[in-house]
């Protein structure tokens, strides 16, 4: 089972390009092609349930986008000025990377592209994943090294609480933006989703 969507490569790549145009104008260019350089980065699922958000191919690259762009948005409309837009977009960029561990594509029968949840879901989690992988990029690019516990404190706790599966919780502002950027990206994709599923359930 797949969602009704109409997501593709070129949308994809769109969205790739638009998350490296603001890394280059951030000046954050190498550390962001870290993770927008993984060959898996524009095909890969958001998630393993078909009724999760950004569910199926070309999700993890669409949701990466909403999530920096609703912070970086908010960060502007609230006057958040003593947030950082580096660790901002950062933070954003990296929080789900570890979700290239945690899913596997493959067909079924009838051709049709599906996603399922792998071993390293079970036992470590996108979560510490990613946190894992920025500390690895702040190891290749130290010049970036004042960002490392900002980040990776952003992104274990951009969950929200110790119980939605976040091994800390957001503590100051930054923290929570992602923390709700990300929740606004989930919520609303879920809803069209479910929103779509009614409509057909109605025909």
């Amino acid at each position: 089972m797949q969602h009704d969507t109409t997501r593709t490569l070129a949308q994809a790549k769109a969205h790739k390009e638009h998350l490296v145009d603001l890394a280059i104008k951030l000046g954050v260019t190498q550390i962001a092609l870290n993770f927008l350089d993984h060959p898996e980065i524009l095909i890969h699922s958001g998630c393993a349930n078909p009724l999760g958000h950004h569910y199926g191919d070309y999700g993890l690259i669409l949701h990466t986008r909403e999530v920096v762009d609703i912070a970086l948005a908010n960060r502007k409309l609230l006057n958040l000025n003593d947030i950082d837009e580096v660790e901002l977009y950062l933070s954003c960029l990296f929080h789900d990377m570890g979700k290239l561990y945690d899913y596997e594509r493959y067909d079924e029968a009838d051709g049709i592209g599906c996603w399922r949840g792998t071993q390293h879901k079970r036992n470590i989690n996108h979560i510490s994943r990613s946190g894992i992988e920025w500390s690895k990029a702040i190891d290749k690019y130290p010049a970036f090294k004042r960002y490392h516990d900002p980040v990776l404190h952003n992104i274990l706790s951009h969950h929200g609480s110790r119980e939605a599966g976040s091994p800390v919780a957001p503590n100051g502002k930054a923290a929570w933006l992602v923390h709700l950027s990300d929740s606004i990206s989930a919520r609303m994709d879920d809803a069209s989703e479910l929103d779509k599923l009614i409509k057909r359930k109605i025909k």
